[in-house]
């Protein structure tokens, strides 16, 4: 790929992808090709999660092509020197939209396919966004596109910057009312203990167990440790699916919840056996917490990961292409300590962190603002589970005949993108046959749309020929 696709003289880096070959793909023209748009991190990581590609592919004899994002994994630009200040400008949309226009326009011609042959685009969460704009972008290139937990209009920054965290606060009171008055109070000790000095900083380092070399210290950031330990309510309700996902434990949310109603009477012990849940739920338990491990402070408040090149790409994206997750929290609405987030704030991080100005309202002003904009793009299908706190910032209303949303209750993020289990619940199960009747539809109406412009050329030549005996 072009480091700079818009520039004629740019050096070329290389771009990974993974393939699937269906068994009869080559028997004809015009097989569905089924793509997906890389997000945040290295691509087997998608590949092996996204079951629902695998799944809905050989039922339409589809080649599975899985993308890679410019900067993650192992599409590093520059290598090792990828993140230096002068090298990461390169990590944008538009480029990586362009890669994925130009990996598909060679992959048709290079097995002897057609400009017709459909193309449809998955993606979820921020690989979300990139299947809609890539159909926003390239319609001649994608056919539709399933944009899972999608939120677009948190993105372009359309929507209360604290509805992120009021959304987790409500789905801790979904579960049991009593729930978030208790975090609250668990906070509240945990900020006392912070004010009181070193001997309450030991107490927190001996409660959570933070590994030695690592307790808290006088004159350290006390915002590190009050985040991680949001970030902890983050993954319990952002990934509550009902089977354990990697080293996160299944009902992660219930689980939850109900450490701090078995601690009703001391709510920082039910803030540990919480906290827990998520941090120390593998097969081999941690004896001690590094936060380092599991969290670093980044742009987005909704969290970076642990430090390293994903964590570095996803932060300067969300400086530079201004993706607004920079979310407040007020302690009323939700149930954590007040932090403010704003503009100010993101474009003071970004000019110390990265040495750039947030680019304030592009991505609105490139792909839409409201949903009379996105209203307008044919065949999205824009999917969110009601249990995601990201749903807020997703559509959640049919827009068009063509542009439809889903909707699953109890379903966390981007669930119905993982393949089908055991433990499914009855309303994912359904969304994902109603995605699968929807993208055969986008694939009938191209077949019929191919079978016209065949005829109408027809005629067009039995009338020159006509034309030309007479």
């Amino acid at each position: 790929m072009p480091v700079d696709h818009f520039d004629s003289d740019s050096p070329s880096f290389k771009l990974r992808y993974l393939v699937r070959q269906g068994e009869n793909f080559l028997g004809g023209h015009h097989r569905p090709i089924f793509v997906y748009t890389g997000n945040e991190g290295p691509i087997e990581d998608f590949w092996h999660s996204i079951g629902f590609v695998h799944e809905v592919a050989p039922k339409f004899n589809a080649l599975e092509v899985f993308f890679e994002h410019r900067y993650y994994g192992a599409s590093m630009p520059f290598g090792n020197a990828s993140f230096k200040r002068a090298n990461v400008k390169y990590l944008s949309v538009e480029q990586t939209l362009a890669d994925y226009a130009a990996l598909v326009t060679s992959l048709i011609k290079r097995l002897n396919q057609t400009s017709t042959t459909p193309v449809v685009a998955f993606g979820g969460s921020y690989g979300g966004w990139l299947a809609a704009w890539f159909r926003f972008k390239y319609p001649h290139l994608v056919t539709g596109a399933l944009a899972a937990s999608a939120n677009v209009a948190l993105a372009a920054g359309v929507i209360a910057p604290n509805s992120y965290f009021t959304a987790v606060t409500d789905d801790f009171y979904h579960v049991n009312p009593r729930c978030p008055a208790l975090v609250r109070k668990a906070f509240a000790a945990v900020q006392s203990l912070q004010m009181n000095g070193t001997l309450g900083l030991e107490t927190l380092s001996t409660k959570f167990q933070l590994c030695e070399g690592t307790e808290l210290q006088p004159g350290n950031d006390p915002e590190l440790f009050v985040q991680w330990l949001v970030q902890a309510f983050v993954s319990m309700t952002q990934l509550d699916y009902p089977y354990a996902v990697g080293s996160l434990m299944a009902n992660p949310l219930l689980a939850g919840c109900q450490a701090f109603l078995d601690n009703a009477d001391d709510p920082l012990t039910g803030m540990v056996q919480a906290i827990s849940s998520v941090y120390n739920n593998s097969d081999q338990p941690q004896q001690c917490f590094n936060m380092s491990d599991t969290y670093t402070l980044c742009a987005d408040q909704t969290g970076c990961g642990k430090n390293g090149t994903t964590a570095w790409g996803w932060d300067y994206q969300c400086c530079s292409e201004n993706f607004a997750l920079g979310t407040t929290t007020n302690n009323v609405t939700d149930m954590f300590p007040p932090r403010s987030w704003g503009q100010r704030e993101v474009d003071a991080y970004c000019e110390n962190r990265w040495g750039i100005k947030p680019r304030v309202g592009w991505i609105g002003t490139t792909f839409g603002q409201s949903t009379a904009d996105w209203k307008q793009y044919t065949n999205i299908l824009w999917s969110n589970g009601v249990v995601d706190p990201f749903s807020r910032g997703g559509i959640l209303k049919n827009l068009s005949a063509t542009a439809t949303a889903i909707v699953i209750e109890g379903a966390a993020h981007h669930y119905d993108l993982f393949g089908s289990n055991a433990h499914d619940s009855v309303s994912v199960v359904h969304a994902r046959d109603q995605e699968t009747q929807i993208i055969q539809e986008w694939l009938t109406n191209a077949h019929h749309a191919r079978d016209q412009e065949t005829q109408i050329i027809q005629e067009w030549l039995t009338n020159a020929h006509g034309t030309s005996s007479s």
